[in-house]
């Protein structure tokens, strides 16, 4: 059956097929007079867009074929025999490295120092890769291929921000390899569309009645964990970026007692602008205190998440979003205390390039990027007017 709103394909039994009769100029480099294969999805917006990219190829692939007709193509959808050309024009034979071996490229040169998750992620990602493809050496990965690899991320059940994330390490590791091996060849898994949305779930910040609640009770409990979640519930930190924190982080002697968010040993920053100053106000002085009382003898503030050269962000956030289930609050996590401090800079009509140096967020545009940024009597003044 046609399904008219995709142009070049038919549906049976709910999947898509892709259809195209070749053009019969070129009929005699085919055995049939259409291609035809299976899409591999049910999905109207995913069988719109392998469509569209699949026609376009098709159609710089005749063109190409019709300016080489000379030359001896092979009898299917994409020419396997023509060799990989690279720059010049020059077969390049040591294009056909493993994917394993492109991964081997890939750690030894983002790898060092990384946590062992950033090494886990490498694995899983040219596991997954393998599995879609199969044993393709990269110089033979296709964008092809690389429309199999998103539906089958997809097929597997990944939310569409996991599937944004397994695609970017892909093209990280496909690319440094290229670049290593002098491959002068467009990645191609680039300029594949991911609906990011597939499955995602939106965070909600906490309800200023919810977040008054939370913090009464970490001043009940008055312990590690609870200052914890004070120090972020008034800071608006990413949880890594609490506990991998040291004694020497927490400027209390000073008009505008202050937390400096900065890379160390245990713990790097999620992206270059994280690393900010945050005024202290109202329980996030309060936990800053209590926190510096109690580990004057220590380099990092948390010891039980900082063993072993690393900081065990993991293991915190279990802890603390078991313990916030238990005590029924529904639906939130900890980091649903850093969406809530977003929308109270936004209650209080905080400018955005203020709010984004806070909380640590990207500001865009070239002139975000001159200058020092606020001084801490600016942050001061907005971060009083949230609490």
């Amino acid at each position: 059956m046609k399904d008219f709103r995709v142009k070049h394909t038919y549906v049976r039994d709910g999947v898509y097929y892709y259809e195209r009769r070749v053009p019969k100029d070129l009929e005699r480099h085919y055995p049939r007079q259409k291609v035809m294969f299976s899409l591999r999805t049910k999905s109207v917006k995913i069988a719109h867009s392998l469509a569209q990219s699949l026609t376009l190829q098709l159609d710089q692939y005749w063109s190409a074929l019709r300016v080489r007709r000379g030359e001896k193509f092979a009898l299917n959808l994409f020419p396997a025999e023509i060799p990989m050309l690279y720059g010049d024009g020059v077969e390049e034979s040591h294009a056909d490295i493993t994917l394993e071996q492109a991964k081997q490229i890939y750690l030894k040169h983002k790898g060092a120092g990384r946590p062992d998750t950033f090494h886990r992620a490498a694995e899983r990602t040219t596991k997954y890769l393998s599995e879609a493809v199969g044993e393709k050496t990269i110089g033979k990965i296709q964008k092809t291929d690389a429309i199999l690899f998103r539906d089958y991320l997809v097929s597997r059940g990944l939310k569409g921000p996991s599937i944004g994330r397994v695609f970017g390490n892909a093209k990280s590791i496909i690319n440094i390899a290229f670049s290593e091996l002098g491959i002068d060849k467009p990645n191609p898994l680039s300029g594949v569309f991911i609906d990011t949305s597939i499955g995602s779930v939106r965070r909600n910040g906490f309800t200023s009645v919810d977040l008054l609640r939370l913090k009464q009770i970490c001043h009940q409990y008055d312990d590690e964990l609870r200052h914890i979640l004070a120090l972020i519930c008034d800071t608006g930190m990413r949880l890594s970026e609490a506990v991998g924190l040291r004694y020497r982080d927490l400027v209390l002697v000073h008009e505008y007692p202050h937390v400096i968010v900065q890379p160390n040993a245990h713990r790097r920053l999620k992206t270059a602008s994280s690393a900010r100053s945050i005024p202290l106000v109202g329980d996030s002085l309060w936990a800053a205190k209590r926190l510096a009382g109690k580990n004057r003898n220590r380099e990092y503030l948390i010891s039980r998440y900082n063993k072993h050269d690393r900081t065990d962000g993991n293991s915190a956030s279990a802890a603390m979003n078991k313990w916030l289930k238990q005590n029924e609050f529904v639906g939130y996590s900890v980091h649903s205390l850093r969406h809530s401090f977003r929308d109270r800079l936004r209650e209080v009509e905080c400018p955005v390039d203020i709010a984004n140096q806070l909380g640590g967020w990207v500001n865009k545009g070239i002139g975000s990027q001159y200058g020092h940024g606020y001084q801490l009597g600016v942050l001061s003044k907005w971060m009083h007017k949230i609490v």
